[in-house]
């Protein structure tokens, strides 16, 4: 076991650090961002000194190993923005993106579930057909069309629910149900082929011969064992969720990762950037291997494979 976690986490450090060298390169090719931290009277001597100052007249490669010499110390360099550590200002976002991820997941669990399970027990049915149609939805058009589609109705013509914002439950509930139609899609799909499957096993036909309510074989015996996939699924997909919360983020105006990357790629803060993609795909990473761990410590045969 020693030997298989000390694999994943240098794989796990590896992928953090092949999107780090990816991001450090990517946001310097996307604009000189001495242009938006000098006056517009500023001549080009004026930049040229203070590209100097930064650093950002040395080549790319000395720049990555200054960066990643700074990144051991855990420093992510000062945000030119904010002029604070771009550390800590993606720290301060990172909780908003945590609240939006996690309301778009139970929001996911607590669709997805039920409708798979009614399409598997009912197939063909109209909550079979809605089920489907429900999850090619989710899964076709991406977040922000949901978002902006729930602004428009929801908020400009029915007036229910605020544009966007951040404070009250009002102001999560649609950015969570935009950013859980996806998640909700997969859970559901998932859910009603895994339940399907576990309906025609032998187990479950034991038991509706031992005369066991129906509701006792769903809920106790098939649904617990069809969920195993899911929860694999819904784990991983909570890291997805963090990471695609950009564009949902960007049309509420919510306060989280997301909007940060967006203005901060608009005002070429290149610290932050990196602090935020990198903090992202830390925890991204994370998730992935405490789950890969997770079945190993289930299923041995994983460690010695």
């Amino acid at each position: 076991m020693l030997i298989y976690l000390l694999k994943r986490l240098a794989q796990s450090a590896i992928t953090v650090l092949f999107v780090v060298a990816i991001i450090f390169v990517v946001i310097r090719l996307i604009g000189d961002p001495t242009h938006l931290l000098l006056p517009p009277e500023a001549t080009e001597a004026d930049r040229v000194v203070l590209r100097h100052q930064m650093g950002l007249d040395r080549p790319v490669l000395v720049q990555f190993g200054a960066y990643l010499a700074q990144l051991a110390r855990g420093d992510f360099g000062i945000s030119y923005r904010f002029s604070l550590p771009a550390g800590q200002v993606a720290l301060h976002a990172l909780p908003p993106t945590l609240m939006l991820a996690s309301a778009a997941l139970v929001l996911a669990l607590g669709i997805g579930i039920p409708l798979g399970v009614a399409a598997a027990i009912w197939p063909g049915s109209v909550v079979d057909q809605f089920g489907q149609i429900f999850a090619v939805l989710g899964q076709a058009a991406p977040p922000f069309f949901f978002s902006l589609l729930f602004v428009k109705l929801f908020s400009l013509h029915w007036a229910w629910l605020p544009t966007g914002g951040y404070g009250t439950p009002a102001h999560l509930v649609l950015p969570a149900l935009a950013l859980g139609w996806f998640a909700a899609a997969g859970v559901a799909r998932l859910t009603r082929s895994s339940m399907t499957d576990v309906l025609g096993a032998e187990f479950v036909k034991f038991a509706r011969i031992k005369g066991l309510a129906e509701q006792e074989v769903i809920l106790r015996h098939a649904l617990r064992n069809a969920l195993l996939p899911v929860v694999t699924y819904v784990t991983l997909q909570f890291g997805l969720l963090i990471g695609g919360a950009v564009s949902v983020e960007v049309v509420f105006a919510w306060p989280g990762i997301g909007q940060l990357l967006y203005d901060s790629i608009n005002n070429l803060d290149y610290t932050v950037v990196q602090a935020a993609v990198t903090l992202t795909a830390a925890i991204f990473v994370l998730i992935n291997l405490l789950v890969d761990v997770a079945y190993a410590l289930i299923d041995p045969r994983i460690q010695h494979g």
